[in-house]
């Protein structure tokens, strides 16, 4: 499910990328071109947001995955928290 989100994060941030580049390639726009271009900016800006907060509740609420090895007595923790 993260890899997803991670996706989808990377999916909107192209697209904010691209709204803003044909924002600002459009010199002679009239006003309801570039009304339309900042209306897809903002559009595709909220869907980056979106994406970026699902990730990090994904990630904030995901418990530690633990892998145990009998054989080997060993535990593995994977995606858990850094201690400072």
């Amino acid at each position: 499910m993260e890899r997803l989100l991670v996706e989808r994060v990377a999916a909107c941030w192209l697209q904010v990328q691209d709204a803003d580049i044909r924002a600002a390639q459009a010199t002679n726009a009239s006003f309801r071109q570039a009304d339309y271009n900042q209306r897809r900016m903002d559009a595709a800006h909220k869907r980056y947001l979106s994406a970026l907060k699902t990730l990090a509740l994904v990630r904030k609420f995901a418990g530690p995955a633990l892998q145990i090895n009998l054989a080997r007595k060993q535990i593995n923790v994977v995606n858990a928290a850094p201690t400072a």
